[in-house]
């Protein structure tokens, strides 16, 4: 049956307060540096008060421009703001849409560093804030929350985590994970979430694009001491001595290790997920981004990876979703790519799996700086690209089937 009740599957409404003191270290090499701008970023800063910092900083080096200004649009929306003002803001651009929901992601920013100490507010605050929205009456038909895991957590077992708040009574719908962060998807203390997760048909979103933010640590207390050659969690799986062996790889590349933004890339790389749907076959889990504009656009000459880490993952996550059953993947942040967006339709046109397999999503407010990346202008080009019949699944009835749970059945 066809659903009535259009649905973004992607977005963020945490605040500054939830970012780490060393956030900016992702932009700013020097420490001490990123914490001071921090820190007048927390002072509720307008862009036009950022301006004379911004040109210093452009002086300095160029490249940084963008990214600084990226941080500026997240500080913008979020400093002065509480999650349930941002999801207000966020939700204005489908005011004149009739039925909608919006599932929000919270996102685990605590292990980013796992050797630098921040005053952020922690994720038990940022997801009990989000339970008393979703208890709010005037959110409970549209704010629909994912929880955010990582195996890294100290606090409760993951297990413990998402059988707590994915339930009738929290109000969680399903499972975000970032690899980026720091560790791998078939890391073998998610084996029970992803057990349960499968038995109650639970949705997991997870990011799968190069970019984004990543770990901020050294590469040694991640990967050469940080324990990845214990077992996964299904070690004996044909792919396990090929992911083996690029870690391999990295680990021989000293060259790399001092580039963060690079060698994180390890732990997202599609191939990660093989043992994980060997072993949950019938495992929900969708490929966000997919794979991300610059992997959609790259050409197949690009030489701008060595061997070991040159595939690409947007045509992996088409293979995983030809393949794979409950597989899914959502357009968001690369909605605001018009080239990528472009090639997205003709594969979606030609490939008949996908029609089934695609799920409408902006990544709200994190698209802020892109050129067309402002929420309203999201949905218009979504509306303006597809035709009616390819909106209602994409928007409409994918969605509601990726939400659909054993705890949730009728989402």
């Amino acid at each position: 049956m066809a659903s009535n009740r259009f649905t973004n599957i992607h977005s963020h409404i945490f605040t500054s307060t939830e970012v780490p003191d060393y956030f900016l270290k992702t932009i700013i090499g020097n420490d001490w540096i990123a914490r001071n701008l921090n820190s007048l970023f927390q002072k509720k800063m307008t862009l036009n008060a950022m301006k004379p910092i911004l040109w210093a900083m452009k002086a300095i080096s160029p490249n940084y421009r963008n990214s600084i200004e990226r941080y500026i649009e997240f500080i913008q929306i979020g400093a002065s703001s509480t999650q349930g003002e941002i999801f207000d803001r966020e939700a204005s651009a489908y005011s004149g849409i009739g039925n909608y929901r919006i599932v929000v992601l919270t996102q685990m920013l605590d292990y980013l560093d796992v050797n630098s100490k921040s005053n952020h507010k922690r994720i038990q605050t940022q997801v009990e804030e989000v339970v008393q929205l979703k208890r709010d009456a005037n959110y409970q038909k549209r704010l629909y929350p994912f929880l955010s895991v990582d195996p890294r957590m100290t606090f409760m077992e993951p297990i413990d985590w998402v059988q707590k708040y994915i339930s009738k009574d929290m109000g969680f719908y399903g499972i975000k994970m970032y690899p980026a962060y720091g560790f791998f998807p078939f890391d073998a203390r998610l084996d029970p979430v992803y057990e349960w997760a499968e038995k109650y048909e639970v949705p997991i979103m997870t990011h799968c694009t190069r970019g984004g933010s990543w770990y901020l640590g050294t590469f040694d207390s991640v990967l050469n001491k940080g324990g990845f050659m214990a077992p996964g969690l299904n070690e004996d799986h044909a792919s396990m001595t090929k992911i083996r062996g690029r870690i391999n790889s990295l680990i021989a590349d000293k060259d790399k290790h001092k580039n963060n933004k690079y060698w994180c890339n390890i732990f997202g790389h599609i191939e990660n997920y093989e043992p994980v749907l060997a072993k949950y076959p019938n495992l929900k889990i969708c490929f966000a981004h997919m794979g991300g504009a610059t992997e959609i656009l790259r050409p197949k000459k690009d030489k701008s990876y060595p061997k070991y880490f040159d595939d690409n993952w947007y045509e992996m996550i088409l293979d995983k979703l030809a393949n794979h059953k409950n597989t899914y993947t959502d357009i968001s942040y690369t909605l605001s790519n018009e080239k990528a967006m472009a090639r997205i339709k003709s594969d979606y046109v030609d490939k008949d799996f996908l029609k089934y397999k695609v799920l409408y999503g902006t990544d709200f407010f994190l698209t802020q700086v892109e050129k067309k990346g402002d929420e309203p202008n999201m949905l218009s080009t979504f509306l303006q690209l597809f035709d009616q019949a390819s909106i209602q699944k994409i928007a409409y009835d994918n969605n509601e089937n990726y939400l659909k749970s054993k705890i949730h059945p009728t989402p």
